[in-house]
């Protein structure tokens, strides 16, 4: 697939959601890679396919967008977005099974989890002691949302769909204190089933 149609299959503002940001309101969300406190930091357009940052006065189209949160390269941040996608950068279509059900509904519903589940995975974090075995499995998760959001929410659908689509309503919603608290109790199902 051409570079040009894997940037052109989403909008920005899935990229920014898929990435680990807030839903935006009207256009504008918080700069959450720099923990910016200012909702209305972040301007998003979906129809120009750009951002602005008017706290730093940067912005850009989609891979300036992911290089800006991840870092690396724009292969890299190709390579990012072919994999929320569902498709190879090479024309040939991947043969795992998140690009089998990569259909656009997934790939949103793996955004919303994605959010819902950093929150999950940092409050776990936070709240067990350094030395606690069990951190391993968050700071994985954490990983691996990073890496492949769209994987991550695959796999998840797989072995926990309950809490995966839980995730996913949770992340829709919007509302903060919903999804910490789902967060919350998700976190307490998974280490008392360990």
């Amino acid at each position: 697939m051409k570079s040009t149609d894997i940037i052109g299959a989403v909008s920005i503002t899935d990229v920014f959601v898929g990435l680990g940001g807030d839903q935006p309101k009207h256009g504008r969300a918080r700069a959450f890679w720099r923990e910016g406190d200012n909702c209305q930091a972040v301007a998003l357009n979906d129809s120009k396919g750009c951002w602005y940052d008017h706290r730093d006065n940067i912005g850009g189209g989609v891979l300036d967008l992911i290089r800006r949160v991840r870092g690396g390269t724009r292969a890299d941040a190709l390579e990012w977005l072919a994999d929320l996608n569902g498709v190879s950068t090479d024309s040939r279509p991947l043969r795992d099974r998140a690009s089998i059900a990569a259909t656009g509904q997934h790939r949103r519903e793996s955004a919303y989890f994605a959010s819902v589940a950093r929150i999950m995975g940092e409050a776990a974090l936070e709240s067990l002691a350094p030395e606690d075995p069990s951190r391993a499995i968050y700071t994985e998760l954490l990983a691996a949302l990073f890496t492949s959001p769209l994987s991550e929410y695959t796999a998840w659908c797989e072995r926990q769909p309950l809490f995966a689509a839980a995730l996913v309503r949770a992340g829709r919603s919007r509302q903060r204190r919903l999804q910490k608290a789902l967060a919350t109790f998700i976190t307490s199902e998974v280490e008392g089933a360990a």
